[in-house]
């Protein structure tokens, strides 16, 4: 026999039900975010006819919208990191921006599916990864670079484990319900 169930349980799941469409609306929005971005290059200083001149002057190769050789433009960029050098916040911003950008397609994808699906997750994120990279290098909008590709993975990979805590914690919180 089933227990009956009580109105403050039905509120609750009704509470976590729209709890979890937000979150899938927060993650569909940021998803629309990351493409107009790295597609479209919304903000001015993310331009790639802005970036190639630096990195031409450091290794003229680089100055053309491919670099398959990994780690080579995170050679070059870190190089921009100096003190004082007058490219240090394209450098910051190139670095962190790239590793930082799908930390949170892994944080709230991993949140949202909770247990099922990591590896789904995984592959999917690295999906978009590269048909953006495939996208920036068909329409000729940006760099198609492996190191981009590497800290993108990166960041994907630090947003699932950073979402372990969190959901051990709403899991716990679940059983309590």
């Amino acid at each position: 026999a089933q227990e009956s169930r009580g109105l403050g349980d039905v509120y609750k799941r009704q509470s976590m039900t729209l709890l979890n469409m937000v979150g899938w609306l927060l993650f569909l929005l940021y998803l629309c975010c990351v493409f107009s971005l790295l597609l479209f290059k919304t903000l001015p200083f993310m331009q790639p006819q802005q970036l190639s001149p630096y990195l031409t002057l450091l290794d003229p190769q680089v100055g053309e919208a491919i670099n398959i050789k990994p780690l080579h433009s995170i050679r070059l960029f870190s190089q921009l990191l100096e003190p004082g050098s007058p490219h240090f916040h394209l450098a910051l911003l190139n670095l962190l921006g790239n590793l930082l950008i799908f930390l949170p397609y892994g944080f709230l994808g991993s949140l949202l599916l909770r247990n099922k699906g990591r590896f789904r997750l995984f592959f999917s994120g690295l999906f978009c990864i590269l048909l953006i990279e495939f996208l920036q290098l068909l329409t000729g909008i940006g760099v198609w670079d492996i190191d981009d590709i590497l800290l993108n993975t990166l960041g994907l990979c630090l947003g699932l484990i950073l979402a372990k805590p969190f959901k051990a914690l709403g899991s716990r919180r679940r059983r309590t319900l």
